[in-house]
Protein backbone atom coordinates (compact mmCIF):
# COMPACT_ATOMS: atom_id res chain seq x y z
CA UNK A 1 0.00 0.00 0.00
CA UNK A 2 1.21 3.40 -0.65
CA UNK A 3 1.78 5.64 2.33
CA UNK A 4 -0.58 8.47 2.13
CA UNK A 5 1.19 12.04 1.67
CA UNK A 6 0.14 15.13 3.75
CA UNK A 7 -0.94 18.28 2.23
CA UNK A 8 2.89 20.08 3.07
CA UNK A 9 4.52 16.57 1.76
CA UNK A 10 2.64 17.04 -1.59
CA UNK A 11 3.22 20.86 -1.63
CA UNK A 12 5.86 22.11 -4.49
CA UNK A 13 8.26 24.27 -3.78
CA UNK A 14 7.73 27.34 -5.14
CA UNK A 15 5.24 30.33 -4.27
CA UNK A 16 1.30 29.78 -5.28
CA UNK A 17 -0.38 32.10 -7.32
CA UNK A 18 -2.15 33.80 -3.96
CA UNK A 19 0.99 33.82 -1.89
CA UNK A 20 2.69 36.15 -5.05
CA UNK A 21 -0.17 38.07 -5.07
CA UNK A 22 -0.13 39.19 -1.36
CA UNK A 23 3.68 39.53 -1.54
CA UNK A 24 3.63 41.97 -4.37
CA UNK A 25 0.51 43.99 -2.74
CA UNK A 26 2.71 44.57 0.57
CA UNK A 27 5.77 45.66 -1.91
CA UNK A 28 3.62 48.11 -3.42
CA UNK A 29 1.88 49.49 -0.14
CA UNK A 30 5.30 49.72 1.29
CA UNK A 31 6.39 51.21 -1.90
CA UNK A 32 3.86 54.00 -1.52
CA UNK A 33 4.00 54.61 1.90
CA UNK A 34 8.02 55.72 1.56
CA UNK A 35 6.71 57.61 -1.62
CA UNK A 36 4.45 59.33 0.50
CA UNK A 37 7.09 59.98 3.59
CA UNK A 38 9.56 61.33 0.91
CA UNK A 39 7.18 64.06 -0.43
CA UNK A 40 6.26 65.02 2.91
CA UNK A 41 9.64 65.37 3.96
CA UNK A 42 10.28 67.49 0.92
CA UNK A 43 7.50 69.29 1.60
CA UNK A 44 8.60 70.44 5.21
CA UNK A 45 12.15 71.00 4.41
CA UNK A 46 10.81 72.85 1.36
CA UNK A 47 8.45 74.88 3.82
CA UNK A 48 10.94 75.90 6.51
CA UNK A 49 13.15 77.36 3.78
CA UNK A 50 10.36 79.74 2.76
CA UNK A 51 10.21 80.59 6.36
CA UNK A 52 13.13 81.29 6.38
CA UNK A 53 13.68 83.46 3.39
CA UNK A 54 10.23 85.21 4.29
CA UNK A 55 12.68 86.58 7.50
CA UNK A 56 15.09 87.13 5.20
CA UNK A 57 13.29 89.64 2.98
CA UNK A 58 11.25 90.99 6.04
CA UNK A 59 14.63 91.98 7.15
CA UNK A 60 16.37 93.42 3.87
CA UNK A 61 12.66 95.29 3.69
CA UNK A 62 13.29 97.07 7.22
CA UNK A 63 16.41 98.00 6.12
CA UNK A 64 15.50 99.42 2.76
CA UNK A 65 12.51 101.41 4.67
CA UNK A 66 16.03 102.65 7.06
CA UNK A 67 17.37 103.76 3.73
CA UNK A 68 14.24 105.59 1.39
CA UNK A 69 11.52 105.68 4.12
CA UNK A 70 8.74 103.67 3.39
CA UNK A 71 8.52 100.40 1.78
CA UNK A 72 8.86 99.68 -2.19
CA UNK A 73 5.15 99.30 -3.33
CA UNK A 74 4.64 97.05 -6.61
CA UNK A 75 3.25 97.93 -10.21
CA UNK A 76 0.34 95.55 -10.68
CA UNK A 77 0.01 93.94 -14.50
CA UNK A 78 3.19 91.51 -14.25
CA UNK A 79 2.52 87.80 -14.87
CA UNK A 80 4.40 84.76 -15.85
CA UNK A 81 3.60 80.83 -16.78
CA UNK A 82 5.02 78.18 -14.66
CA UNK A 83 3.86 74.90 -15.06
CA UNK A 84 0.70 76.18 -17.11
CA UNK A 85 -0.75 78.33 -14.54
CA UNK A 86 -0.27 82.07 -14.80
CA UNK A 87 1.21 83.48 -11.97
CA UNK A 88 1.22 87.28 -10.58
CA UNK A 89 4.33 88.63 -10.19
CA UNK A 90 4.77 92.44 -9.69
CA UNK A 91 5.23 91.66 -6.15
CA UNK A 92 8.19 89.39 -6.52
CA UNK A 93 9.53 91.56 -9.15
CA UNK A 94 9.55 94.45 -6.87
CA UNK A 95 11.34 93.05 -4.21
CA UNK A 96 14.01 91.54 -6.41
CA UNK A 97 14.45 95.56 -7.83
CA UNK A 98 14.08 97.17 -4.62
CA UNK A 99 16.25 94.54 -2.31
CA UNK A 100 19.41 94.09 -5.28
CA UNK A 101 19.16 97.45 -6.79
CA UNK A 102 18.74 96.00 -10.47
CA UNK A 103 16.33 98.11 -12.25
CA UNK A 104 13.52 99.94 -10.46
CA UNK A 105 10.78 99.77 -13.38
CA UNK A 106 8.44 97.69 -11.05
CA UNK A 107 8.46 100.23 -8.05
CA UNK A 108 5.63 102.22 -8.06
CA UNK A 109 6.30 105.73 -8.05
CA UNK A 110 10.32 105.34 -8.79
CA UNK A 111 10.06 104.40 -12.61
CA UNK A 112 13.67 104.06 -14.26
CA UNK A 113 15.26 101.33 -16.19
CA UNK A 114 14.01 97.85 -16.15
CA UNK A 115 16.31 94.81 -14.70
CA UNK A 116 19.82 93.66 -16.59
CA UNK A 117 21.36 91.45 -14.36
CA UNK A 118 23.55 94.19 -13.33
CA UNK A 119 22.67 96.24 -9.72
CA UNK A 120 22.79 100.29 -10.98
CA UNK A 121 25.25 102.22 -10.00
CA UNK A 122 25.25 103.86 -6.48
CA UNK A 123 22.26 101.66 -5.69
CA UNK A 124 22.39 99.34 -1.89
CA UNK A 125 22.37 95.93 -2.16
CA UNK A 126 20.06 94.53 0.89
CA UNK A 127 19.84 90.99 0.87
CA UNK A 128 23.05 89.45 -0.82
CA UNK A 129 21.84 86.24 -0.87
CA UNK A 130 19.88 87.70 -3.77
CA UNK A 131 22.67 90.07 -5.42
CA UNK A 132 23.28 90.09 -9.09
CA UNK A 133 25.97 87.79 -10.59
CA UNK A 134 25.31 85.38 -7.32
CA UNK A 135 24.53 81.67 -7.86
CA UNK A 136 21.38 81.28 -6.46
CA UNK A 137 17.92 79.65 -6.99
CA UNK A 138 15.85 82.46 -5.70
CA UNK A 139 16.19 84.45 -8.52
CA UNK A 140 13.93 83.39 -12.01
CA UNK A 141 14.05 85.44 -15.25
CA UNK A 142 11.35 85.98 -17.85
CA UNK A 143 11.88 87.22 -21.00
CA UNK A 144 15.11 90.33 -20.74
CA UNK A 145 14.25 91.93 -18.07
CA UNK A 146 12.05 90.16 -15.69
CA UNK A 147 13.76 89.41 -12.69
CA UNK A 148 11.72 88.00 -9.85
CA UNK A 149 12.03 85.73 -6.57
CA UNK A 150 10.54 82.62 -6.44
CA UNK A 151 10.24 80.38 -3.23
CA UNK A 152 11.49 76.65 -2.72
CA UNK A 153 8.69 75.13 -4.44
CA UNK A 154 9.48 77.30 -8.21
CA UNK A 155 6.67 79.70 -8.00
CA UNK A 156 6.65 83.59 -7.36
CA UNK A 157 6.66 84.83 -3.72
CA UNK A 158 3.49 87.31 -3.26
CA UNK A 159 3.92 90.94 -1.83
CA UNK A 160 1.66 93.56 -1.29
CA UNK A 161 1.84 96.74 0.69
CA UNK A 162 -0.68 98.78 2.30
CA UNK A 163 -1.77 101.89 0.79
CA UNK A 164 -3.29 105.09 2.54
CA UNK A 165 -4.66 107.53 1.24
CA UNK A 166 -4.05 111.43 1.94
CA UNK A 167 -5.56 111.30 5.95
CA UNK A 168 -4.31 108.19 6.76
CA UNK A 169 -7.04 105.83 5.79
CA UNK A 170 -5.66 102.34 4.62
CA UNK A 171 -7.46 101.80 1.23
CA UNK A 172 -6.83 98.56 0.58
CA UNK A 173 -7.61 97.16 4.05
CA UNK A 174 -10.62 94.40 3.02
CA UNK A 175 -7.20 92.49 1.43
CA UNK A 176 -4.63 93.22 3.65
CA UNK A 177 -3.55 91.19 7.01
CA UNK A 178 -0.73 93.41 8.23
CA UNK A 179 -0.82 97.32 8.18
CA UNK A 180 2.42 97.27 6.30
CA UNK A 181 3.29 94.90 3.97
CA UNK A 182 2.21 91.21 3.18
CA UNK A 183 4.26 88.12 2.32
CA UNK A 184 3.78 84.83 1.42
CA UNK A 185 4.82 81.64 -0.66
CA UNK A 186 1.61 79.74 -1.68
CA UNK A 187 3.55 76.49 -0.29
CA UNK A 188 1.76 73.43 -2.33
CA UNK A 189 -1.50 74.97 -3.29
CA UNK A 190 -1.19 75.10 -6.89
CA UNK A 191 -4.81 77.25 -6.96
CA UNK A 192 -4.04 79.70 -4.77
CA UNK A 193 -7.22 79.71 -3.65
CA UNK A 194 -6.35 77.49 -0.33
CA UNK A 195 -4.85 80.16 2.21
CA UNK A 196 -4.84 77.99 4.58
CA UNK A 197 -1.75 76.16 3.34
CA UNK A 198 0.08 79.52 2.35
CA UNK A 199 3.47 80.52 4.03
CA UNK A 200 2.99 83.53 5.30
CA UNK A 201 4.22 86.79 7.27
CA UNK A 202 0.64 86.71 9.15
Amino acid sequence: MTPRQSPQSRRSGGFTVIELITVIAIILILAALTIGLFKYVQYKASAEQARGYIAAIETALERYKGEYGNYPEPIEGATVNVNGKQYDIAGAKCLYQALTGDGSDAIKGVGGSASNGESEDGEQIFWKKIAPGTKTNLVAKDGESNYYLVDPFGVPFQYRTAIFDEDGEMENEDEMHNSTYDIWSYGKDTTGTDEVSWIKNW
